[in-house]
C-alpha cells in the first residue's frame, strides 16, 4: 500500500480549540480532541467557506470548534450520522482550495 501523501495541515489556534485538520491525497482528516474523523473523497458532496454563525446556513451540523464565532469551513458528506460538519481552520479559504483540488484530482482518477 502506498504511503499517504499530506497535502495540507492547519496550524492549531484558539479558533480551532488547538485542533489540527489535515488534507491527504485520498481523504480529509479532522482531529478533534480524543477522536479522528476521516472523510474520503467519494463521501464529500461540498466543501465551502461560511460566515458565522452556523445556524445561519444549517440547523443540523456537527461543530468541531468555535465555528459559530468565526468564518469556517463546512463539509457536506453523503454518509454518517452528521452529514454537515463545521470547523475553523487557520485559513478557511486555503483549506477549501486545497480540498477542492484534491477532490477534483480524485474525480479525474475515477473517470476511465
Amino acid at each position: 500500500m502506498p504511503e499517504a501523501e499530506l497535502l495540507y495541515e492547519t496550524q492549531p489556534s484558539f479558533r480551532s480549540l488547538w485542533q489540527k485538520y489535515r488534507i491527504w491525497r485520498d481523504y480529509i482528516e479532522l482531529r478533534c480532541f480524543f477522536w479522528r474523523i476521516r472523510i474520503f473523497a467519494d463521501e464529500v458532496e461540498e466543501v465551502k467557506v461560511f460566515p458565522p454563525p452556523v445556524i445561519r446556513t444549517t440547523f443540523w451540523a456537527l461543530k468541531l470548534d468555535l465555528a459559530d464565532l468565526y468564518r469556517h469551513v463546512g463539509i457536506r458528506r453523503n454518509t454518517g450520522l452528521f452529514k454537515n460538519l463545521r470547523f475553523t481552520p487557520d485559513d478557511p479559504e486555503r483549506f477549501c482550495t486545497v480540498a477542492r483540488s484534491m477532490l477534483e484530482a480524485k474525480t479525474r482518477q475515477a473517470i476511465p
